[in-house]
């Protein structure tokens, strides 16, 4: 039920999935091994059909390698023919169905993916939001069931997976979020492996990305609010847009990274704003939550000698 890679790895064909390609997925085409067109009509095999010199397209026709034509690819069309995964000129370009056409298409001569009905895009990732492609034909049944990116009952309708869900498989299983720390910003999205893991000064949980509050910071992968912290020199205020990180207003200072409020300056120091203090001059003093060096008065038997700038503290001659 699929090709080996060059990696070892199954590379499963159509309605099939696992690492040995051994459960019916239900997705794309159903067509059992060697049997493509609508309705399973159609049979064809890369040995017999194609002489190994091409691989079976959806219709049942051959898609020739590079260096080989015809409708069995059994006329040499010169230069050699490619290896496996290898195509266009020279064997220059590599594609496989699993991994370059998303497992929604097939690879085409020049290393280009011809997309399954109901898909689109370079890789077929993109799926069509329409009935037709959204909801799958189920072999045995008059039904079908909502593709793999879409979900809702057996028989439609079928809703898109929206940004920061996704799933698997076809069936009637409700799209998933992706994990607290990864969001994702696409829809239709069939594997986790479109999340991303949240990027710094945000934060993602239920697979949305939220910017941390005014000047906030975070580490990569936050997945709360409360993972936003302010710089040091700032606190968290509130407002109607949810808050910001704000400068320590005078008297006041932080001087560490975190959600801690401003503290008041202690005395004999004196805080312009934001995350230092400063010690007032030698033998001066100030009161808490002084805000300039203005604030620093000179000690019991000091004088202040400084005629501009801060305060000059020192004992009047013969003390």
């Amino acid at each position: 039920h699929g090709r080996c890679l060059g990696d070892g790895a199954c590379a499963c064909f159509s309605g099939w999935t696992g690492e040995d390609c051994n459960t019916v997925d239900g997705g794309g085409d159903p067509c059992f091994m060697d049997i493509y067109a609508a309705g399973c009509t159609a049979e064809c095999s890369m040995e017999d059909t194609c002489n190994n010199h091409g691989r079976c397209m959806g219709d049942g026709s051959c898609a020739c390698y590079t260096g080989w034509r015809g409708d069995y690819c059994d006329t040499v069309g010169g230069g050699d023919p490619c290896a496996g995964d290898l195509y266009s000129t020279e064997c220059s370009a590599a594609c496989t169905m699993e991994h370059t056409c998303s497992r929604q298409g097939r690879c085409m001569g020049d290393g280009s993916c011809k997309c399954f009905a109901g898909f689109s895009g370079d890789d077929c990732a993109v799926q069509d939001a329409t009935p037709a492609a959204s909801c799958i034909a189920v072999l045995g049944s008059d039904d079908c069931a909502c593709a793999a990116g879409f979900t809702g009952p057996d028989g439609g309708p079928c809703s898109p997976c929206q940004p920061g869900e996704y799933k698997a498989g076809n069936g009637s299983a409700l799209c998933k979020p992706c994990a607290d720390g990864t969001y994702a910003a696409s829809t239709l999205a069939t594997s986790d492996a479109t999340c991303e893991a949240c990027p710094m000064d945000s934060w993602c949980a239920a697979g949305l990305r939220n910017d941390c509050l005014a000047h906030g910071e975070s580490s990569a992968g936050s997945s709360s609010a409360g993972d936003c912290t302010c710089a040091a020199g700032r606190e968290i205020v509130t407002d109607g847009e949810g808050g910001s990180c704000q400068p320590c207003a005078a008297g006041t200072s932080k001087g560490a990274f975190g959600r801690e409020a401003c503290q008041p300056c202690d005395a004999n120091f004196f805080c312009v704003g934001g995350a230092a203090s400063e010690r007032c001059p030698l033998h001066s003093e100030s009161v808490t939550s002084s805000e300039s060096v203005a604030d620093c008065t000179c000690l019991s038997g000091f004088t202040d000698v400084s005629t501009a700038g801060p305060v000059q503290c020192e004992k009047p001659p013969g003390a």
